[in-house]
């Protein structure tokens, strides 16, 4: 018997999500649609918030077996921005976590009344497995 999944609590007010996918893995890239997104389904959470897809590893460009076309489709059907990334060679990594604030910012304050009452931003990291990424004259940001 499968234990509960710890999801529904994590996206649970959550003011951005953030998807990572390896781009040396189609199978990191399916998880995304076939576990993480069923996974928030179940938690009840009508629309995303602030959304982001992380193409990570994109140093290995070399292995790549995603492709841009293949992300980018996806980043439309999430209607998340898209970004890939290299931890190992530092690329787009601070730029990911700042396009996401702005995200999160022009949520929060875009309608000029300022922030949502009792909203503190937050964001779910939901695939702790990428962890490495790409270098920049490869790299993407959208």
């Amino acid at each position: 018997m499968r234990s509960p999944s710890p999801v529904p609590s994590l996206v649970k007010g959550a003011s951005g999500i953030i998807f990572v996918y390896d781009i040396t893995s189609k199978e990191s890239l399916k998880n995304i649609e076939s576990r993480w997104l069923k996974e928030i389904e179940y938690s009840g959470l009508a629309k995303l918030p602030a959304t982001m897809l992380i193409g990570s590893k994109c140093d290995l460009e070399s292995d790549r077996t995603v492709s841009m076309e293949e992300a980018l489709s996806l980043a439309s059907r999430l209607h998340a921005s898209y970004i890939e990334v290299s931890a190992k060679e530092n690329i787009n990594v601070s730029e990911a976590f700042e396009l996401m604030a702005k995200q999160i910012i022009g949520l929060e304050w875009g309608d000029g009344a300022g922030p949502r009452p009792n909203r503190i931003p937050s964001i779910s990291i939901l695939d702790r497995k990428a962890k490495d990424t790409v270098t920049k004259d490869k790299c993407i940001c959208q």
